[in-house]
């Protein structure tokens, strides 16, 4: 039995500073897009009038009143 001693063959023939750069740009890639989806959410919303405070203000205890009882619920 003949094992040799070398080392295992890269993935990738690109620099770990390469490999780094090229994720880095991904990240940033698909924070772009999704700062893009959302700022076409909030034109949208803004557009509809979906926007003003009086749909805000009867929204937000809408959705904190569940969330209360989630909460609540996994403390007992």
């Amino acid at each position: 039995m003949n094992q040799s001693k070398t080392a295992p063959r890269a993935l990738s023939s690109l620099s770990p500073d390469a490999v780094l750069d090229e994720h880095a740009r991904g990240w940033r890639s698909k924070l772009f897009q999704a700062g893009s989806v959302l700022a076409v959410v909030l034109l949208a919303s803004w557009y509809v009038d979906l926007l003003d405070f009086r749909t805000l203000a009867n929204g937000v205890p809408a959705i904190a009143t569940p969330t209360g009882r989630i909460t609540t619920a996994r403390l007992y």
